[in-house]
């Protein structure tokens, strides 16, 4: 199953965004995180079929809260070797097209490392499905170690700052750093940035002062099931609006409706 998380945008301090995150309901051990079976999904062949169900199970979420008055973009996470499969580009139409949702409201992350195996199919694939509409992000970045040539020829919208260089945000003067030429570098090449595992208010208020565009993690938001994610987007904008000083707004998913793309 999918569980989802606001991404806020800082600078009107709104939700417009949510990452798809995936869990196991176990019979037994009960509810599993990521980290529990995705390696035996990757080992055992099944990361790619894996990709495309979640790709669909998001999908048809983000077209049900669109048909609600509730346009969000999704994120879904790309397993690396979905770039490598002839099939991957026919998949995401197909998803967009039987669930009737506008390409703008998806956005694809694929993690830095992932760009790695055939930097040249991954940049043509990525070209082809925003063509179509459909965002791309590059996650984890800084973990990957990937050139900058290949960074400034890749075909993306987002870029997402690994949580190992916001954690320790505001202790360590060397992360502050990083993080603030990682956002510089993604504004030039007319990126926008997202950094994720934001876990107090702090760390957030330094992401504003950094010039972040969008944030995620659990000092705003935890991953929770669709049912409730509206409630969720509203706790998570009320602490950015505090936080930050932001104005309320009458409706607190006027950003949302007013557009569906993130900065």
């Amino acid at each position: 199953m999918l569980y989802y998380q606001p991404q806020v945008r800082l600078s009107d301090a709104t939700v417009s965004a949510a990452e798809a995150l995936v869990r196991w309901q176990h019979p037994q051990l009960g509810l599993l995180s990521p980290d529990a079976f995705l390696y035996v999904a990757e080992t055992g062949g099944l990361e790619i079929p894996l990709t495309y169900h979640l790709m669909g199970i998001a999908v048809k979420q983000a077209a049900k809260w669109c048909a609600q008055g509730h346009p969000l973009t999704v994120s879904v996470n790309v397993s690396p070797n979905c770039l490598l499969d002839d099939a991957f580009v026919g998949q995401v139409r197909s998803a967009l097209a039987e669930h009737g949702l506008p390409a703008t409201l998806l956005r694809l992350e694929i993690t830095e490392s992932g760009m790695t195996t055939d930097p040249v199919r991954a940049q043509d694939v990525l070209r082809r499905v925003r063509r179509d509409g459909v965002q791309v992000s590059i996650d984890d970045f800084g973990t990957g170690f990937s050139s900058l040539n290949q960074l400034k020829l890749l075909s993306a919208d987002e870029l997402k700052i690994d949580k190992t260089f916001v954690h320790d945000l505001a202790t360590d003067p060397g992360d502050a750093i990083l993080v603030r030429s990682a956002i510089e570098l993604a504004h030039n090449l007319g990126l926008f940035v997202t950094a994720e595992g934001v876990e107090d208010l702090t760390a957030l208020a330094m992401l504003d002062e950094l010039g972040c565009d969008q944030v995620q993690g659990f000092a705003l938001a935890r991953p929770v099931p669709p049912d409730v994610l509206m409630a969720e987007i509203r706790k998570a904008q009320d602490t950015a609006r505090a936080t930050l000083k932001r104005p309320a707004r009458r409706d607190p998913l006027s950003a949302a409706r007013a557009g569906a793309l993130n900065p």
